[in-house]
C-alpha cells in the first residue's frame, strides 16, 4: 500500500508540471515504484491476484499519459486477463478495464 501511495504522490506532482519531459520523468518514477509493488504483490499474493491487476492498470494509465501506448496496451490487457480469470467475464471491474483498453486503442490510432 505504501508503494502505491508513493507512486500516487509522484504522479500528483505531474498535474502541476508544464514541461512534458519533466512530466514524463515523474511518471517513469511512479511506474518504477509500481513495478516494485507489483513484484511484492506477486510474491505475497500471486501474479494472478486482482490487486496485481489493479497495479497493472495504474501502470498502464501512466504509460498512456506518457503516450507509450504499446506499454499501456500490454499492461492493461494483462490486467483484463487476470480480472477475467479471477472475477469472471461479467464483473464490473473487467468491464471498466476493457473500456480503458478501448480508450488506449482509440488514442493510439491505426497501426
Amino acid at each position: 500500500k505504501s508503494l502505491h501511495d508513493q507512486a500516487a504522490k509522484i504522479a500528483k506532482r505531474v498535474e502541476y508540471e508544464k514541461h512534458f519531459a519533466t512530466r514524463k520523468n515523474l511518471l517513469n518514477d511512479a511506474v518504477a515504484t509500481l513495478q516494485m509493488a507489483l513484484e511484492l504483490e506477486g510474491d505475497a499474493l500471486g501474479h494472478s491476484h486482482p490487486l496485481a491487476a489493479s497495479t497493472l492498470i495504474q501502470m498502464g494509465k501512466y504509460h498512456y499519459e506518457m503516450r507509450e501506448f504499446d506499454s499501456a496496451v500490454m499492461e492493461i490487457h494483462k490486467a483484463v486477463q487476470i480480472l477475467r480469470n479471477a472475477l469472471g467475464g461479467n464483473h464490473p471491474q473487467v468491464g471498466r478495464a476493457l473500456l480503458l483498453l478501448a480508450s488506449v486503442y482509440e488514442r493510439q490510432g491505426p497501426k
